[in-house]
């Protein structure tokens, strides 16, 4: 066995994307190559997190009008535990669980954005902001973001809480910039806001971290699985 592996919900969706890469990142610590990471997404996050604290325990009126789109928001709330969510929002004193498959132990862990509470029965969904350049396709939530949101499911009913099976995707897009005030440096720049359901399943999560030890099991002697033919990372390395 190795020592505890640790998975986030960007390492488990490399296990669909490229076993290759996924072994090398959890076994040998050899991350895939990043260019220069833009900041303004994170700071478009940072704006949503603080607009959402000011309405702990109630609904924001910006996602009060989204319930237009997906009905099913208008019976939610976000939690009111302030404390909590900013712990929530950081991976390393976040929520995490320890599973175990065939005395191998995997660390999972994510960090949130926000929490919602169904007002019927109090069980948790996930909140989760994004900006883009252009409106979101119809199912682009689930294509590109389910896995991340099966694994936070996962993480939470693992420490037992109740979940809706439920998370929202809450994207902003950039539509046009405005003058504030002539006399300051400063501009409006204006967001249109769309949100998509997305269906979260924690069977799905674990049936991934089954996958990567499935992965493990299959080379007990350390060898490197094939690259996927279609990995740009492994092509761009000529692995």
């Amino acid at each position: 066995m190795f020592p505890t592996i640790w998975l986030s919900p960007t390492t488990l969706n490399m296990v669909k994307d490229c076993k290759r890469c996924m072994w090398d990142h959890v076994l040998w610590k050899q991350k895939r190559p990043q260019g220069p990471f833009p900041t303004l997404p994170r700071g478009v996050d940072d704006v949503q997190k603080g607009y959402c604290d000011q309405f702990r325990g109630s609904m924001p009126p910006a996602l009060k009008t989204l319930a237009a789109q997906v009905p099913e928001l208008a019976g939610y709330s976000l939690h009111k535990d302030q404390r909590w969510m900013n712990s929530l929002r950081d991976w390393k004193g976040g929520l995490s669980v320890t599973i175990k498959i065939d005395g191998q132990n995997y660390r999972v862990s994510g960090a949130v954005d926000d929490l919602l509470v169904r007002d019927a029965d109090g069980a948790l969904a996930i909140l989760d902001g994004k900006s883009k350049a252009k409106k979101p396709e119809p199912g682009e939530g689930a294509r590109y973001y389910g896995s991340q949101m099966d694994t936070y499911d996962l993480i939470f009913k693992k420490n037992g809480f109740e979940t809706t099976g439920e998370a929202f995707l809450w994207y902003l897009v950039p539509v046009s910039m405005e003058d504030r005030d002539i006399a300051l440096p400063t501009v409006n720049l204006v967001f249109d806001q769309f949100v998509q359901k997305v269906e979260a399943s924690g069977d799905r999560a674990m049936a991934q971290i089954e996958e990567v030890h499935k992965m493990l099991v299959d080379h007990p002697d350390r060898t490197k699985p094939p690259q996927s033919g279609n990995c740009d990372y492994c092509n761009w390395a000529g692995r």
